[in-house]
Order: C-alpha cells, then structure tokens, then sequence
C-alpha cells in the first residue's frame, strides 16, 4: 500500500465515522449522556466508562467527565486520558487488536456497505506496520499514586533521585513494579512497569505457573513502535546534532544520571554520547522510529551483545546509511547492558566507537556465530 500518513489518517478517520458512537457508549452502559456541541464537533458527554475496569473518579463520576467525540470516534477522560475507539475498546474489552474486529460489527451504523467489507478494510489497513498511530494520552494525576522513589533504582541501578523525579519514575507497591511513564510531544501516552526482582527487597509475586511473569507489562496502547523515549520530555521529532540509540528505559535514566553527576571523562560527555540519549524500547526498531532517528546528524548505537541487539544494529545500519552517518559502540563481551555497567566500564567502552562501514562485516559474522551455537545447543537439547 502506498498512501501516506495523511493519506492514511484521512481514511481512517472516515472509516471510524461509520460506528455509531450511540451504540458505543450503551455497550458499556454509559450513564448520564448529553449530546454537546463543540468547536471540533458533536460530542456524548456522559459518565466515565473506564471507571469500570479501572475505577479512579472517587465517586463514580456523577458530574461527567468524559465525552466520546461523535465523527472522530475520540474518547477523552479529563482525569485518566483517552485514545482512539480501538484503544476504548481494548481497554474496556482487555483484549489485543485483532480482538477488537468482532467487536466492531456490532457498533456499525446502518450506513455501511457490510459488516465484512468494513473489517477487511479496517484490518487491511491495521497490519501494516507504517501507519499513522492514534497514540493514547493520560492525565498526569493517574501517576499520584505512584510516585514514590524505590531504592532498587537509586541503589541497585545507580539512577540519581533528581532524575527519577524529572522522568516521574515510581513503584506500584500493590503489584510490586517500579512505573516508568512514557512522555512524548510533551504528553503522557502510557507507562512500563517493570519487575522487581532484586532479593534485597520484596520482590514482584511469581505467577500461579510459579514462573516470573513478563519483565514489563505496558499500558493499554502503548505507542512502543511508534515513538522513542529520550532524555528530554520533549519530542525527538525535530532531531539534533547527534543522538546515542540504546534498548531499554533504564539505560536512558542511566547516562542522564552520568551525564548530570559523574567523573566520567568530560571529552566523551562533550562530545555528546550520552548527553542525548533515547531507546527504542527493545530490539525490534520500527520503520517510524528509523524515519525519527534520520534526523540526526549522528547516531550511535550502542544495543545488546546477543542475538536479537546485533540484528537491531544491522538493521538500523544498513536502513540509515543513506541518511546520516551512524556509528556502533563495540561492546563485544559486555556482561550488561549499559544500565548494568560501572562507570569504568561505560567509559572504557564509549572508547570503542567505529563507523558502521567498517564494523558490519564483523557484525555480521559475529551474528552468525551467535545463531550457529544457539541452533547447535538446541540440537543438543533435543
């Protein structure tokens, strides 16, 4: 498919005018419901219906709070946050996208050529990764509860207080997770929690199998492929000078800590390796976060050393070459990530920076080595 984002968005938009938002609010039970008129449009002003899968209006909300815009399909809370109708959805339903198709055969209105032709439209469009993403937005009054400092962050990770408060980073004492909310463009769009799984304090519950469960759970929606998190709440849609790329969230809140209050050598800090730094979330990169980090004059990268890291970095190499100059940290044998090093070892690796052009080949084998002894203990297992 070849439309563009704007493209797409116009399509979208005209897709979603065809659910009947009536029928949207009376799935749900929706009470006290007022048809208003607004600026942007007509809007169901009604009672909160997120209230009921994740109560936080004390009373129930019986001075309305929300509204469901009746052609956008928009739905806001002016205490939680709100998305699109597939974000509603999900969050009222608990369920993935793909379970949100069925669901919508039953809010269409009459209008609509056939309950098939509108679900194989909407999830044609929904499979491809390069879309324009309805990113949810949050009340930042839902992280209240959350906003105490857990010393695994300050000990443990060696992340300063005055970072961990400018990022708004917590603990769930009642699920036993450290909160790390995501802002983007200046608004909160969701949160990780993250286990907590250090012996010296309580530890995240195990599961009823007796396993752990995931290292991260997200917030409904949350917008992993489609955004990037920085050291700067701001947006990184403007790009900059020069950028360093990592995994995970803690290895941002890391070098912002180092760069705030460390002996590291001041060359590397001003040479702006760590001074701007962002993550992707993990080692799947999205084509929008690569078209984000093409607006950078440099980027480094500075990923896992396993399998799934050295994948990311060919990835992104090979995808950026052509747009700006890109450069890998060479971290070989590294025993952690760069959240899990000393400043030593932070500071000895920072030394092993190369262009990509002269270190994909090695990439490469390495890679190869890695998946060969992976496929040969399998083997073995077996």
């Amino acid at each position: 498919m070849q439309d563009t984002g704007k493209d797409f968005a116009r399509q979208y938009r005209n897709m979603m005018s065809q659910i009947d938002p009536w029928e949207v609010l009376n799935r749900y039970g929706a009470k006290n419901i007022t048809e208003i008129q607004t600026k942007s449009g007509p809007q169901l002003q009604h009672s909160c219906i997120i209230d009921q899968v994740d109560p936080h209006h004390s009373h129930g909300d019986q001075s309305p709070s929300a509204s469901l815009h009746m052609s956008k399909m928009l739905y806001c809370c002016y205490s939680f946050g709100g998305g699109d109708l597939f974000w509603l959805i999900q969050k009222m339903e608990g369920v993935v996208r793909a379970g949100v198709l069925p669901i919508l055969s039953k809010l269409l209105g009459e209008s609509v050529q056939t309950t098939e032709q509108f679900l194989d439209e909407i999830d044609r469009y929904f499979v491809q990764e390069e879309r324009v993403a309805s990113i949810p937005t949050y009340s930042e009054k839902i992280l209240e509860p959350w906003l105490m400092i857990h010393p695994y962050m300050t000990e443990a990770r060696g992340i300063s207080e005055d970072v961990l408060k400018s990022h708004s980073v917590g603990y769930d004492e009642k699920e036993v997770r450290i909160v790390l909310p995501h802002f983007w463009d200046g608004k909160l769009v969701g949160w990780q929690k993250r286990r907590q799984d250090d012996p010296r304090w309580p530890m995240t519950p195990l599961e009823e199998t007796g396993r752990w469960g995931p290292k991260y759970q997200n917030s409904h929606s949350f917008p992993k492929l489609e955004t990037l998190y920085s050291t700067s709440q701001e947006t990184t849609i403007s790009g900059g000078s020069s950028v360093l790329v990592v995994e995970s969230v803690l290895s941002v809140l890391r070098a912002e800590t180092l760069v705030t209050s460390s002996t590291i050598t001041r060359s590397f800090l001003m040479g702006s390796i760590l001074t701007n730094t962002i993550s992707t979330f993990g080692a799947k990169v999205s084509d929008t976060q690569l078209k984000l980090l093409r607006n950078y004059d440099r980027v480094v990268l500075w990923f896992d050393d396993d399998i799934a890291g050295l994948r990311a970095t060919l990835r992104v190499c090979k995808a950026l070459d052509n747009f700006t100059h890109v450069y890998v940290v060479q971290n070989q044998g590294a025993r952690d990530d760069l959240a899990g090093l000393t400043e030593g070892e932070i500071e000895y690796y920072l030394t092993g920076i190369e262009p990509s052009v002269l270190v994909l080949s090695d990439i490469e084998d390495r890679l190869k080595q890695m998946e060969y002894a992976l496929k040969k203990e399998k083997e073995l297992s077996w």
